[in-house]
């Protein structure tokens, strides 16, 4: 997570930068300009090669995370499920969680979470690129802009239309914001079923 995070600061003072350059780029004379534009290239092709890094070393510890998260959830209930039956079939009562359940109700917690904190931080680097597309849109439009931060921008958008992808876990689920309501919905529609097999 610390690692997404670290590449949306780094994305966003390089928009910082493009931005600042936008407004001089007229004023620096061709060599430079040339020079200026190629270092920015260079490191936003360092932040796009740090997140594919991360997209091969995080997706298979996320399908893990969603796995054991559901697996545990499903088990946990099953557990809590047998004990409370068996307590209301000695004495009858309102359900209770001993220390074992709220240790399971907190780890589940926990993996939750952590989850919805991945896929956040995975959000606003997708909102970071969107940013620097609309900012290259618009610096395209500008009068201010030559021939060569033209074609820069336009690089710019190439990439990320032609090479930039979203996280995903193991290419089962895409790892964006939409990805803990997904699993909520996934979770609980199990759970349901579940306990319809033990009271109905």
């Amino acid at each position: 997570m610390r690692i997404i995070a670290l590449i949306v600061s780094g994305l966003q003072i390089w928009t910082s930068e493009v931005k600042y350059y936008g407004k001089l780029i007229s004023e620096f004379t061709e060599e430079n300009e040339g020079e200026t534009l190629m270092k920015l290239f260079d490191v936003y092709m360092d932040l796009k090669k740090a997140f594919d890094l991360s997209k091969k070393v995080f997706q298979f510890s996320i399908l893990f995370q969603i796995l054991e998260t559901f697996n545990m959830s499903i088990q946990f209930l099953q557990f809590v499920t047998e004990i409370q039956k068996r307590r209301n079939a000695e004495v009858a009562g309102p359900i209770i969680f001993g220390p074992f359940e709220l240790a399971g109700i907190l780890w589940i917690s926990k993996n939750v979470i952590i989850i919805i904190v991945f896929s956040t931080s995975c959000e606003k680097l997708y909102i970071s690129i969107n940013n620097i597309n609309a900012l290259c849109c618009w610096l395209l439009k500008s009068t201010q802009s030559t021939v060569q931060a033209k074609r820069f921008y336009k690089n710019i958008q190439r990439l990320n239309r032609v090479a930039f992808h979203k996280m995903s876990a193991c290419h089962i689920s895409t790892v964006d914001g939409h990805l803990p309501q997904e699993f909520f919905y996934f979770v609980f529609a199990n759970l349901i079923v579940l306990l319809q097999f033990n009271f109905l």
